[in-house]
């Protein structure tokens, strides 16, 4: 037997050591989160964000297309459903 890492248990050991290349590893796995949820979003008509890694995981917001569109089945297990909406429209900040 042999101990197993996720892979966001391995970034957060390698910033938690401050290691050198925690940070570049980081933006690596960020990276292909969003590839991998552009590819998932555009094979399902729906809108992707971007993948960030926050509190020991990595995940990617998604969105409906448009309003009333259905969560696609295949994704209804992963979160609660009452999150699935359209993006909102960003809001500039007032100074």
């Amino acid at each position: 037997m042999a101990f197993q890492l996720r892979i966001e248990e391995i970034i957060s050991a390698l910033q938690e050591i401050n290691h050198p290349k925690a940070r570049s590893l980081t933006i690596a796995l960020e990276e292909l989160g969003t590839i991998a949820v552009r590819e998932l979003c555009s094979s399902l008509n729906i809108v992707p964000g971007e993948a960030t890694f926050d509190l020991g995981f990595v995940a990617a917001p998604i969105y409906a297309s448009e309003e009333g569109q259905a969560l696609p089945a295949v994704l209804a297990h992963y979160d609660d459903q009452d999150e699935w909406s359209v993006q909102l429209p960003m809001q500039g900040l007032l100074i």
